[in-house]
């Protein structure tokens, strides 16, 4: 059984190694900010890219802070009510390219969230290459073997709705048997996985077994971090408010708590993930998760 895991990891991890070890916090920053502009220029033909003007945004030198003025912060319902209804609907291009097939309606131990989260092609490939660095970090005895079993999904009029197991299973078998699998199907509670998941994307991988994690930032995700006091109560109107008042990699600094927000290759744009991080070491972008915060109606 060793050797099997063995040639599977080896089969999976082939290619590129990791890098991300290698970059400088200048250099995460810059990657951070060619990212941001991938994604507005991906979505400048969507009808949020079109409503936001993303191509007047790619014009300006200035795009990262013209994009944080002109883009509100968006919690769940303000990216469902106003845009994703109508992807479900069967409406194509609307806050990204193209048709969206998929839909998280539940979480990774299968129970019902309340939440409908697109997937797109896009981002699929930036979880099997976040599944592949988690994989290169596990023991031959940590790696499963192939599943008799794959998870389902529900088929709605317009789209596939499930878990993002059952997602990642139906749209490439092969991949989640030999990578995915040992990073999103896992059904026990009491499970403390080495990554963290959020509901728009993976954006960190545990570090030697701590309690930190180590910020992926070359995977068409980017990242704004507002500073957050825990003592504060977070209504929806002061979230607005402080919407111009997030901070980059560059800004950040060790020991104070920031609230998340993550822009993905999926449609979420300025998306309010609920999490608060606090970085213990930001030159190897290394973070913990301090909490999280609701905002109050």
């Amino acid at each position: 059984m060793g050797t099997i895991n063995h040639i599977l990891k080896s089969v999976v991890c082939r290619k590129k190694p990791d890098k991300q070890h290698l970059f400088t916090l200048d250099e995460a920053a810059a990657v951070q900010e060619r990212t941001l502009r991938y994604l507005i220029r991906r979505a400048k033909i969507t009808a949020f890219g079109e409503h936001y003007q993303f191509s007047k945004i790619l014009e300006s030198k200035e795009y990262l802070n013209l994009f944080c003025n002109q883009v509100p912060i968006h919690t769940y319902n303000d990216m469902y009510v106003r845009w994703w209804y109508r992807s479900l609907n069967g409406e194509t291009y609307v806050t990204w390219p193209g048709k969206i097939k998929y839909y998280i309606t539940k979480n990774q131990y299968h129970q019902i969230t309340g939440k409908t989260i697109p997937v797109s092609r896009e981002i699929m490939r930036s979880y099997l290459i976040a599944g592949k660095r988690y994989l290169s970090m596990c023991s031959d005895k940590q790696v499963e073997t192939l599943q008799s079993k794959l998870p389902s999904l529900d088929f709605y009029k317009t789209y596939y709705g499930g878990s993002l197991a059952g997602i990642l299973s139906h749209h490439n078998p092969l991949k989640y048997q030999l990578c995915l699998a040992n990073c999103f199907a896992f059904e026990n509670s009491n499970y403390d996985p080495d990554f963290l998941l959020t509901d728009t994307g993976l954006v960190g991988l545990r570090q030697n077994k701590s309690n930190s994690f180590r910020l992926i930032v070359d995977n068409n995700l980017f990242y704004e971090f507002l500073p957050y006091n825990n003592a504060e109560v977070l209504d929806k109107k002061t979230l607005k408010d402080l919407a111009k008042k997030t901070n980059t990699l560059k800004q950040i600094e060790n020991g104070k708590d920031y609230i998340l927000f993550l822009t993905n290759n999926s449609g979420a744009w300025r998306y309010f993930t609920e999490q608060v991080v606090q970085f213990t070491d930001i030159e190897k972008l290394e973070f913990m998760v301090s909490g999280k915060v609701k905002v109050s109606k």
